[in-house]
């Protein structure tokens, strides 16, 4: 696996993800917002999780993991490449930040590893957490080495902005994958 660079320059591949989820049926929605610097245009997809889960800040780093997935099938994501990783979950986003530079996941004949994380370095880091962060780190990492960072935005804001704009859809496309798993009609 390859090393995490700090970041040197500026992103050149943007990831915005999001979920939605009813957390008593433990059905969600993800949605995705993918944009580089080699082309014009965004790639915007959505989904439901193939597995229930009741944890909204799991779900959310799900969702980034399915982004990531998507870039990465698309090769959209190259050795060299500066990869910026937003959501509106500051708990994904801090495990993200503590676990994908720390090259400290890692699986040893399937059984997972004890990370350490978080505020203090003796809480671990939920196990619920671990799977998603594993899966992302192998597919950051595929492309060679990259630079990663993240950014939180806030969720439902009332701004104007690109990335109030962008969280808005994302959150939207997100919202309506997990009406549809529940069965209910999108308005």
């Amino acid at each position: 696996m390859s090393d995490i660079i700090l970041p040197a320059k500026k992103p050149t591949v943007w990831i915005f993800a999001d979920a939605s989820l009813d957390t008593k049926s433990g059905i969600g929605g993800w949605g995705c917002h993918i944009k580089t610097s080699r082309s014009a245009t965004a790639t915007v997809e959505g989904g439901t999780f193939e597995t229930p889960t009741q944890c909204p800040n799991a779900a959310e780093l799900k969702a980034l993991a399915m982004a990531c997935h998507i870039a990465r099938a698309a090769n959209m994501i190259e050795a060299g490449d500066h990869v910026l990783l937003m959501s509106d979950s500051l708990v994904a986003l801090m495990v993200l930040r503590r676990t994908l530079g720390a090259n400290n996941l890692s699986t040893n004949d399937g059984a997972l590893v004890p990370v350490y994380g978080f505020k203090n370095k003796n809480r671990p880091i939920p196990p619920r957490f671990i799977g998603p962060a594993i899966k992302m780190q192998g597919l950051l990492f595929s492309a060679g080495t990259i630079a990663v960072s993240v950014r939180h935005v806030s969720g439902h804001a009332q701004g104007g902005g690109p990335r109030q704009k962008i969280s808005r859809r994302v959150d939207g496309i997100a919202r309506a994958a997990m009406r549809a798993a529940r069965g209910r009609v999108v308005p």
